[in-house]
């Protein structure tokens, strides 16, 4: 896992190989459609109910569905 120069964490697809890897999962995604996987949080929940977790969300839908 790394933090970006905005402070965002992300997993790369390789750190999460290993992982599985190095528990013994085998991994094969070369006749797998690609997917790509979102996560979103609030820490309180006053943000949830002011709509921050929609607009996370939306913004992640959205980034995700440009890299396709």
């Amino acid at each position: 896992m790394a933090q970006s120069s905005t402070g965002r964490w992300y997993v790369s697809k390789q750190d999460v190989i290993e992982w599985l890897n190095s528990r013994l999962i085998y991994f094969d995604d070369s006749h797998k459609e690609r997917i790509n996987v979102i996560y979103a949080t609030v820490s309180s929940h006053d943000q949830k109910k002011n709509g921050d977790l929609d607009r996370q969300l939306g913004r992640l839908a959205l980034a995700a569905s440009e890299k396709r």
